[in-house]
């Protein structure tokens, strides 16, 4: 018990400006994704329109 407690208090939060830059680095990498899969998705959705004009034609 008394050990673990140590190991806890040894833990040192993190410099405050590492884990802003990690933060932004995140919501950069976050936006990215959903900027990729909004694309992806309008993609399939003009795929699906071409196929069903094709199968009309």
């Amino acid at each position: 018990m008394r050990h673990s407690g140590l190991s806890a208090s040894t833990i040192e939060p993190l410099p405050s400006p590492f884990t802003e830059s990690l933060a932004q680095t995140t919501s950069t990498i976050a936006s990215r994704f959903l900027l990729l899969k909004a694309k992806t998705r309008a993609t399939e959705k003009q795929l699906h329109s071409m196929s069903t004009a094709r199968l009309v034609l």
